[in-house]
Parts: C-alpha cells; structure tokens; sequence
C-alpha cells in the first residue's frame, strides 16, 4: 500500500511539473527559453537529485530550470549545489 502511494505521489508531481512546461517554457519575464523536452529532461535530473538517486553535481545539467523554478529542490540541496558551482 505504500508502495502504491509513494508511486502515485511522484506520478502526480511528475505531471504537474511537466503539465506547466508550457507556461514555464514562455514565461518571458526570466529571459531564458525552454522547450518541453528540454523541461521533462531537466525536471527528470532533478526529480532524480531529490531521490537521491544522483548526485547534486547532476544539476549541473538542469541549469536554466534550476535558475527558474529554485523551489524543485530542497533548500539543503540548493546549498549543496552552489557550493560546487
């Protein structure tokens, strides 16, 4: 039963961080663009740095999302990041 709720909870996050891609993408008050793809790639390194499944360095990656949306990650991890930067 956890199992199948922990499933469902990241289910859900993963389509509401991709659901906004497209207002993200367009968001012109940040400057930088970025495609669908380019989000769902960026949202999975991220997804995967807060799993703990890769390393903070792997944010490296996920810039531009990183430099948009700061609140993905942990406040800890963000920290983390910027120390390697």
């Amino acid at each position: 039963m956890k199992k199948i709720l922990a499933s469902s909870l990241i289910a859900t996050a993963v389509l509401v961080v991709s659901g906004s891609a497209f207002a993200l993408a367009n968001n012109s008050n940040t400057g930088i663009m970025i495609s669908k793809q380019e989000y769902e790639r960026m949202s999975k390194i991220i997804i995967g740095v807060n799993k703990g499944q890769l390393p903070v360095s792997a944010l490296k990656a996920a810039e531009p999302l990183l430099q948009k949306r700061p609140d993905l990650v942990s406040r800890q991890t963000l920290e983390k990041y910027k120390a390697i930067q």
